[in-house]
């Protein structure tokens, strides 16, 4: 599981806000509950409350790799690169901030790199991290099941997952977890196994093509000093998901999506390629987040200590976002999802913001929470319902930690 953007949770405050604007439209046009127009109004309210997530991508995006040259904007200055990584930079200063940069032999302040030995197959491990995902076996299996290092770490499914890796993939070493860990801790049990020099963590919900590992390990030859490589995720219907960005602590992204290999502040945790030397001595997923941000978290501990997060746009994966998990219960699986993604948010904020903002990110959410509720109540969907009143329980239930560690 990761953020990724998680529109469908995080957009929400837009949803409300879009349904109570356009039912004042239809009040403000015709009496409400005999005029055609103000019918059609309340029609369109509940509708766009529902489609309106399916835009935000474009509302934050990360600069665009076009052309080296300096440019100021929002109070911080940036350098554009070339989509080759020749003599670029790349390097954004705000509140002291200095963002590492892809290593090149005549840039000062970064050590060059010399490859003394190419990456192949054999130096990755495959992780992925299964809670109740028979579904996605089969999808998943074809560019896997030759792989020589494939780990599949089980969150206690009760669904028939297992079996289904046994069928499809009987390459794969299978670690079989007594409970749902979460997705950090379940991950972090393979990463602490791996023996590999590099490890690529991948949801059970995407579908790599035949040409997904090759292309991947071309660019971790590339930049053999990156912390994470991340490809480019596309979505179900063929469009790109922008699924990276800068740190939201520091400012925020904007632009068109990226043309060309580029440094990042984050990306999502669906695919990730670490360089398990570097990783080693940043550390692996915070346990504390047991869904949602620890991806984020992972990413903003790598920003802070000048490591590289390169974004590499010419390598596609499909994604079918937010499909890993099924089961037998998928009401109470949208509980669960609601719940741990409010307490996750909380727990970055308070980690990264103190609890003072903390406090007034839960109070804030609150009551957009409640103010979503209505529309869901009037138009029922048993998914989004379950996962809003996770959510608000979620939020009830946090307590912040006594401390950060950061």
């Amino acid at each position: 599981m990761s953020t990724q953007f998680s529109h469908e949770y995080d957009d929400f405050p837009f949803v409300a806000r879009e349904f109570y604007f356009n039912i004042f439209r239809g009040l403000t046009f015709g009496q409400f509950a005999g005029s055609d127009l103000g019918a059609s109004c309340f029609a369109a309210a509940v509708w766009r409350a529902y489609a309106a997530g399916a835009g935000s991508a474009a509302r934050t995006l990360v600069m665009p790799p076009d052309r080296i040259g300096g440019a100021v904007k929002d109070r911080f200055m940036y350098n554009r690169v070339t989509a080759d990584w020749d003599s670029s930079a790349c390097i954004f200063s705000h509140r002291q901030v200095r963002i590492p940069t892809l290593a090149s032999d005549n840039q000062t302040g970064f050590s060059a790199y010399s490859m003394t030995s190419p990456i192949c197959i054999t130096d990755v491990t495959v992780i992925v991290v299964t809670y109740n995902s028979a579904h996605c076996i089969a999808a998943l299996a074809p560019a896997l099941a030759t792989l020589p290092h494939v780990v599949i770490v089980d969150n206690a499914s009760d669904d028939d997952t297992l079996a289904k890796v046994a069928h499809y993939m009987p390459n794969a070493t299978v670690l079989r977890n007594t409970r749902n860990l979460g997705f950090g801790a379940a991950n972090n049990v393979a990463l602490r196994q791996a023996k590999s020099s590099h490890a690529l963590l991948l949801n059970p919900d995407c579908v790599p093509d035949a040409d997904f590992m090759g292309k991947l390990i071309d660019v971790a030859c590339q930049y053999p000093d990156a912390a994470l490589i991340a490809p480019h995720l596309i979505r179900k219907g063929g469009n790109l998901e922008v699924s990276y960005r800068w740190p939201t602590t520091l400012w925020e992204s904007k632009g068109p999506a990226a043309a060309g290999p580029c440094c990042v502040g984050f990306v999502c945790g669906a695919a990730m390629l670490f360089n398990l030397q570097v990783m080693r001595e940043i550390g692996f997923f915070d346990e504390t987040f047991f869904l949602y941000h620890e991806d984020e978290d992972l990413c903003q501990r790598i920003f802070m200590q000048g490591k590289q997060i390169i974004l590499a746009p010419q390598v596609e994966l499909f994604h079918l976002s937010r499909g890993s998990v099924r089961g037998l219960h998928p009401l109470r699986a949208e509980f669960i999802r609601g719940y741990h993604h409010a307490q996750s948010k909380l727990k970055f904020c308070f980690k990264y913001g103190g609890s003072r903002k903390s406090a007034q990110l839960r109070r804030r959410t609150m009551l957009l929470a409640f103010a979503t509720l209505l529309p869901r109540l009037l138009v029922p969907r048993p998914r989004y319902l379950a996962r809003l009143t996770g959510r608000i329980c979620g939020l009830f239930a946090f307590k912040a930690p006594v401390e950060s560690k950061l």
